[in-house]
């Protein structure tokens, strides 16, 4: 993972996520590329390192958040106006064409990690 904020750089390798969880990021992702609600709006995972919330649809756009915490929070403090400089909560605007992008490079994550059975 790699956060730019101006000048500032953070780059972290942690195993923050499970294999089996990469099949739950598809299908939540895949709900939203369909104009569907996931099952649950929002995800976390065994390791508190990362949470994603869908946040809202309008004009065919699809807005959700990521937080990163603990091994995955970046050492300096987020540049936010609207919010707490403590918690790194980004919020992203996808569009149709940015599903594709999402789900592609999860299938060959899912493909190049498969879950143990």
């Amino acid at each position: 993972m790699s956060v730019k904020q101006g000048a500032e750089h953070f780059d972290k390798i942690d195993p923050a996520l499970e294999t089996g969880d990469l099949n739950r990021l598809y299908h939540w992702f895949s709900a939203l590329a369909e104009n569907r609600l996931p099952e649950y709006a929002n995800l976390s995972f065994t390791e508190p390192c990362l949470e994603l919330a869908f946040l809202s649809y309008k004009n065919n756009v699809v807005r959700i958040a990521i937080t990163l915490n603990c091994e995955l929070k970046p050492h300096f403090p987020l540049k936010n106006p609207f919010g707490e400089k403590e918690h790194w909560n980004l919020v992203f605007a996808l569009q149709k064409e940015d599903f594709s992008q999402i789900l592609s490079s999860l299938k060959q994550w899912i493909d190049n990690y498969p879950s143990r059975r």
